[in-house]
């Protein structure tokens, strides 16, 4: 679902990155390029939005935009989920009929870390959130250059201590009891 608020990290290495959107009715397109807030990190990052002509082939397509990075006024930005602060770049939003949309991510170097953001709306289930406890350590260790115990500083982190002494407790009030049974 393109609209469902989506984060991808990478860091390119010499050749443009390629994400494909497809759609198979109208929807609310938002894309947004960030780069991590570290030494070293240049605010290079570009991306272009073409919306594919299948009949075409692999060259067709309409150019909807260009998020010019290197042109483009980045402002700092905190976010609380993993903790982390971020660079944030040039976004586009627009309603987008349905079809296939391809993004185009590149920098100068084509050596850049960056994090591209597509779709607006924050929807966070359960499993979303399971997925984070686990994908959040690695960021931060891949991604970040930190150690991943530097989780504990987000809300996911705390959240999880907070789970980890519930459960210790109650398999302690479970153990105390059975104990005593026995």
């Amino acid at each position: 679902d393109p609209e469902i608020s989506k984060a991808y990290y990478a860091e390119l290495s010499g050749e443009p990155d390629v994400y494909v959107i497809t759609s198979s009715e109208a929807f609310d397109l938002y894309v947004n390029v960030l780069v991590p807030d570290i030494a070293g990190q240049k605010q290079d990052v570009s991306a272009v939005i073409l919306q594919k002509d299948l009949s075409a082939g692999e060259a067709g397509g309409k150019e909807l935009t260009v998020l010019d990075g290197p042109n483009f006024t980045w402002t700092k930005f905190y976010e609380p989920y993993g903790a982390d602060t971020y660079w944030m770049g040039p976004e586009y939003r627009a309603r987008a009929e349905a079809g296939t949309y391809e993004i185009r991510v590149w920098s100068s170097g084509n050596d850049s870390k960056y994090s591209l953001a597509i779709g607006e709306i924050e929807a966070f289930d359960q499993k979303e959130g399971m997925n984070a406890l686990t994908i959040i350590p690695q960021l931060k260790k891949d991604f970040w250059g930190e150690s991943p115990i530097s989780f504990i500083s987000s809300p996911f982190g705390w959240g999880l201590i907070v789970i980890m002494y519930i459960l210790a407790f109650v398999i302690g009030l479970v153990v105390k009891y059975l104990s005593k049974k026995l």
